[in-house]
């Protein structure tokens, strides 16, 4: 499930998924959430671009606090990049900065799915304080 309104973004998603025999399910703002809670064994994954602001933080929230909950891909480009400590914090699982290639979209998901369980997916801050590890891809 990809929620975006970039349009580049949208094309690399659904050439990558159409690559690896995924149905990708494109939402709005408004949408997500009603999908998700209909449809959430069906979801292997959720991309959210930041771009949306404070509604893609909101939904980071929303999917967080669901009973099961898949990995998180938030994009994000140069202006949104003081929000992805906030979208760590919120459960993002990693965040791909833009512009979104399929490589790069590749590269963050294996790195996801070979995490395993969600044991091995937490780290903590040099306070001792858990959280999740966030991979996140450099220009």
């Amino acid at each position: 499930m990809i929620e975006s309104d970039d349009a580049e973004s949208n094309v690399v998603v659904q050439e990558t998924a159409r690559a690896q025999g995924r149905e990708l399910v494109h939402t709005t703002e408004q949408e997500a959430s009603r999908f998700l809670a209909e449809r959430l064994d069906d979801i292997d994954t959720v991309i959210i671009d930041l771009s949306s602001g404070q509604s893609a933080v909101d939904l980071l929230r929303t999917i967080t606090g669901l009973e099961t909950n898949p990995p998180v891909i938030v994009l994000a480009g140069a202006e949104q990049l003081g929000a992805v400590p906030v979208a760590r914090k919120c459960g993002a699982s990693a965040c791909i900065r833009k512009p979104l290639t399929a490589e790069k979209l590749i590269s963050v998901m294996e790195q996801l799915y070979s995490a395993g369980s969600n044991e091995q997916s937490w780290t903590s801050d040099v306070w001792g304080h858990p959280h999740r590890k966030l991979i996140c891809t450099r220009d």
